[in-house]
């Protein structure tokens, strides 16, 4: 069972022992795909033995359904009926991008630390639609939300932030972007992929028109998942980019309807005992508490920080605004990949960011590759100390 330290709000050592990885491996790939605790496991097992042993019974896929949208609405402060679950974050701002209504000549702002397949998504828009994209430039890797108001004119109809860049920790002043795009006609989008889960959201104050994000990072869900927030008066506006059931219902051979409703982003078949797994798991992140998690994160990359800027050569690439424990570095002239690989042979899993993955806020940084250490709050101070120990060694080896 989950037990909570009333002195310090979480128990790591409980959450460790949920954590099956954490007892063979220095995890730090959370940013990448952070591993279930126990109990999203059993309940994804529970799930499949239930069908196993019962079968499928009418009105059990509307309940799982129903049951998964109203817990990430009541994580993000939304209406059930504002969620989409969707197979991906990606999916989602394809499903935005797709499903507007754009006229030659409009334009679509972003920030300079986008993740691909937000600038991707918009690149094939510009392409196909004559639609104009700029990026506004960040200073040290944060937005200035006036500059993204400067950018704003009588023609722009989306702008789409990354609340936190994939290759730093560094939370973009959404809530204050979403107050001064009220009083403009722009639509407002949020990629929340590297937040949800670990910092608290609320659509609501955010005045945010669209959020995405996922399962398998931050929330520590299953993979194959994400959600899709529309504000209510929007979904009718938005295009179904496929059609089928539910989207749309066949009402004679010459005519069919399309669903008015959040139905009308759905389509087909779904991994039901996973969407039972991404319910527990965003219901595990309430039972810690959202706030809990974004000071535990918030400590434990304020230590790996000060513990890595004394590895000699090291440079850190967040440590003047980075607030959260996704941590970017590299040694100069060492790839990033022989580092990673390095780690990883002391016990220890980071990734790497390559280029491709936030072209330009890597070309801001001039790497074509970084290593990134990501933090949850299972991880340890003890993981913090190993992985400043490793990269010492590697150091002095290269």
């Amino acid at each position: 069972m989950l037990r909570l330290s009333q002195e310090k709000g979480i128990d790591v050592a409980a959450l460790r022992a949920e954590t099956g990885v954490s007892e063979s491996v220095t995890y730090l790939n959370n940013a990448r795909v952070s591993p279930f605790p126990r109990p999203v496991l059993h309940a994804v097992e529970e799930a499949l033995e239930r069908e196993y042993r019962e079968g499928w019974k009418d009105g059990q896929a509307d309940t799982i359904m129903t049951n998964a949208r109203v817990a990430v609405a009541e994580l993000i402060s939304a209406a059930p009926e504002e969620i989409s679950i969707l197979q991906s974050a990606s999916y989602g701002i394809n499903v935005i991008v797709n499903g507007l209504c754009w006229h030659k000549g409009d334009n679509v702002i972003i920030p300079d630390v986008a993740y691909r397949s937000v600038a991707q998504a918009l690149m094939r828009l510009r392409d196909e639609q004559e639609i104009e994209l700029r990026a506004v430039a960040t200073k040290d890797l944060l937005l200035d939300s006036a500059q993204i108001i400067a950018s704003v004119d009588e023609r722009t109809r989306l702008v789409v932030v990354d609340h936190l860049p994939v290759f730093c920790g560094v939370p973009q002043p959404i809530n204050e972007i979403g107050k001064r795009l009220a009083d403009t006609k722009a639509l407002y989008a949020v990629n929340a992929t590297q937040s949800v889960g670990q910092l608290p959201i609320d659509v609501k104050e955010l005045r945010c028109d669209f959020l995405f994000g996922t399962s398998r990072k931050w929330l520590r869900g299953p993979r194959g998942l994400g959600f899709l927030y529309v504000n209510q008066p929007l979904i009718a506006k938005l295009r179904p980019t496929n059609m089928g059931y539910p989207a749309g219902k066949w009402i004679d051979f010459d005519e069919f309807e399309i669903a008015s409703d959040i139905d009308r982003l759905h389509l087909g078949d779904y991994p039901y005992a996973l969407l039972v797994g991404l319910t527990e798991s965003v219901r595990y992140a309430q039972r810690i508490g959202i706030e809990n998690i974004a000071e535990r994160n918030r400590r434990l990359g304020e230590q790996c920080r000060q513990a890595l800027s004394q590895v000699r050569g090291l440079q850190l690439y967040d440590s003047t605004q980075g607030l959260t424990g996704t941590v970017p570095f590299n040694f100069p002239g060492v790839d990033a990949r022989d580092t990673v690989k390095g780690l990883l042979m002391n016990g220890i899993a980071t990734c790497v960011i390559n280029e491709a993955d936030a072209l330009l806020g890597l070309r801001r940084l001039h790497q074509l590759h970084v290593v990134r250490a990501s933090f949850h709050y299972f991880n340890s101070e003890n993981d913090v100390e190993h992985l400043a120990r490793a990269l010492t060694v590697i150091g002095s080896r290269s």
